[in-house]
């Protein structure tokens, strides 16, 4: 018994740093929307509080191992690499500060650049060792393997999944009216970003290790880019295909990369094959690959009467004519369908009543450029008197298309006193009830193309270059510069590097940029070197080292592509898994000794 306990204690005191940092690792995939701590300055969830014990375990750790040298040999073998991270850090903190509006969100953005940076350092101190790197790349590949398979039944459309979704998205992601998969991410785009980097990872991986190990990875490398598929992300299906091509041509060149050809044909045949199928039978899919926003894919023309004459207390059959004037079809049925709603506003059409909306689903599915016709039984709530009906479709809890820029149709309602009761209506006073503003004048706009908003992010760098608005500001500010009154603050600039650019300036953006250069010469000069003078700690099969070496460049090589068109600097899971692999990539190269 005193054995065994001495035993945990061993582990405890020297293992649980990093089992602790496996299972963060292992749950990046699984960030709760909803908050485990609530502070008055700050809220916290799961993958955020583990992150934070994460770092004081480690803390605790090097404080018993003589943290002086520990980091004094870290700097010392990292050095080129650390400069412009701190030069990073530096910029993000002194933008923040100086930020014109919205200073608190700008300091909460610059605590995950912060995170970011202690990711990176961790996984720069495990380099050293073989045995941790291999099971942190397995953690990796692991997580992301069990978040492909809830995207899978995601697919699928499994009920018995919904509880668990709904513990990491409000709603699905959307294209037009087709459900964009997200697994267990809050929106498809941020899974694809995931899964697409995990998967040269796993790849790699299904190249080393016993048979069995190898074909797990191969599926699970086969899984994540079908999950990608399924999420509908145009940019990640374009850098896997870019970075899978590249790695084709890598194994054929080079015979150290040979063994990857068979777990990277078999990821590449899944996104050719299923990226053909979504094009032969998802018109969503062909026509997003086509447009740039889903604007068009709400366009609808109405034709409702002028004027209606409504009986108080009495239902009286209205009918309204839609038409489908966008590319794609609408759909009545699911969880999410299409229908068309009405609203009563008063004489002069310039507030609604608060009064529950009307509903009336489509009678079928209804394909584009054709017409349904739908018979509404209504029953005035109000008064006799004067009124409007405003009519107009909707995506079920999504919003209405009047968001999209197509306005409603109105009919003039007059409200008669019932037969018989004339008299006594006329003596009695309006029981009317209050009004609110329309829901057409208020609320989000139509979607905001990515060339706007590229565009607003240059005037935004242009009016501060050095140090931009502060880490995150680009959502609060973006509207004004593109004319805008209302806008939606839950969108980025969609590019990375215009992001960095707008928020950080071009301090941030340079200094951003030093960082993956250096780490970038450090790993071009280590694929120039033959395997055998590459021996060095990180493992004792060279081959082993450049192969993981190659999977984790992919992977940084997919973040960039995709960062072209999209920004993932602030979400949890992308961010911690774009620095832990930078880190395990920038100490690969140099023969340094242990830290």
């Amino acid at each position: 018994m005193l054995t065994v306990f001495r035993y945990l204690l061993t582990v405890f005191r020297y293992h649980f740093p990093f089992t602790l940092t496996l299972l963060l690792v292992f749950t990046l995939p699984f960030e709760s929307i909803w908050s485990l701590l609530r502070l008055p300055w700050a809220q916290f969830t799961n993958l955020e509080l583990l992150l934070a014990g994460t770092a004081l375990v480690w803390g605790v750790y090097l404080v018993r191992r003589q943290p002086a040298a520990f980091f004094t040999a870290l700097w010392q073998r990292h050095w080129r690499s650390l400069f412009p991270l701190l030069a990073f850090l530096a910029a993000a903190l002194i933008s923040a500060l100086l930020a014109p509006a919205h200073r608190g969100d700008t300091l909460k953005v610059f605590s995950r650049f912060a995170n970011g940076a202690f990711a990176y350092l961790l996984a720069q101190a495990i380099t050293n060792r073989p045995h941790y790197t291999r099971q942190m790349l397995w953690a990796i590949v692991a997580g992301a393997g069990v978040s492909a398979l809830i995207g899978l039944g995601e697919a699928a459309g499994w009920p018995w999944l919904n509880p668990l979704l709904q513990l990491f998205k409000r709603q699905p992601t959307f294209v037009g009216n087709a459900v964009r998969v997200s697994a267990s991410f809050q929106y498809a785009t941020i899974a694809a970003m995931f899964l697409e980097m995990v998967a040269p990872i796993a790849i790699t991986l299904a190249a080393t290790g016993s048979p069995r190990r190898r074909r797990l990875a191969a599926g699970i490398a086969a899984l994540c880019t079908l999950v990608t598929v399924l999420t509908l992300t145009r940019a990640g299906i374009f850098a896997l295909l870019l970075i899978f091509l590249f790695l084709l041509i890598l194994t054929y060149y080079r015979p150290l990369f040979r063994p990857l050809r068979p777990p990277l044909l078999l990821s590449s045949l899944t996104l050719l094959l299923a990226s053909l199928l979504l094009v032969f039978h998802s018109p969503e899919f062909r026509a997003r690959l086509s447009q740039e926003t889903d604007n068009a894919w709400y366009q609808a023309s109405y034709q409702a009467p002028a004027h209606i004459t409504l009986p108080a207390g009495q239902a009286t059959p209205v009918t309204v004519q839609v038409t489908n004037d966008s590319p794609v079809f609408w759909h009545a049925g699911g969880d999410f369908p299409i229908r068309l709603r009405y609203r009563w506003l008063t004489a002069g059409g310039q507030a609604a009543y608060a009064l529950p909306f009307g509903l009336q689903p489509l009678p079928h599915d209804l394909p584009p450029g054709e017409t349904a016709r739908l018979t509404v039984a209504i029953q005035p709530p109000l008064p006799p008197g004067s009124y409007r009906l405003a009519w107009g479709l909707e995506h079920a809890g999504r919003f209405w298309f009047h968001h999209r820029g197509v306005p409603d149709v109105e009919s003039a309602v007059t409200v008669t006193a019932a037969a018989g009761n004339a008299g006594s209506a006329a003596a009695a006073p309006p029981d009317l009830p209050p009004t609110q503003p329309r829901s057409d004048q208020t609320g989000t706009t139509a979607a905001v193309s990515r060339q706007q908003l590229w565009s607003a992010a240059w005037q935004m760098f242009r009016q501060r270059p050095l140090l931009g608005f502060g880490p995150g500001n680009f959502r609060h500010l973006y509207g004004p510069y593109l004319g805008l009154d209302q806008w939606d603050r839950g969108i980025h600039a969609n590019s990375l590097y215009l992001e960095l650019l707008a928020d950080t300036g071009a301090l941030g953006l340079l200094s951003f940029a030093a960082l993956l250069l250096i780490i970038g010469r450090q790993t071009i000069q280590f694929f120039r070197r033959p395997p055998a003078q590459n021996a060095h700690s990180w493992d004792v099969h060279s081959w082993d080292a450049h192969l993981w070496a190659l999977g984790l460049t992919s992977a940084i090589l997919i973040f960039l592509l995709h960062g072209f068109f999209d920004y993932f600097l602030e979400f949890v899971p992308t961010y911690l898994l774009f620095w832990l692999i930078l880190g395990l990539l920038s100490g690969i190269p140099p023969p340094a000794p242990d830290c």
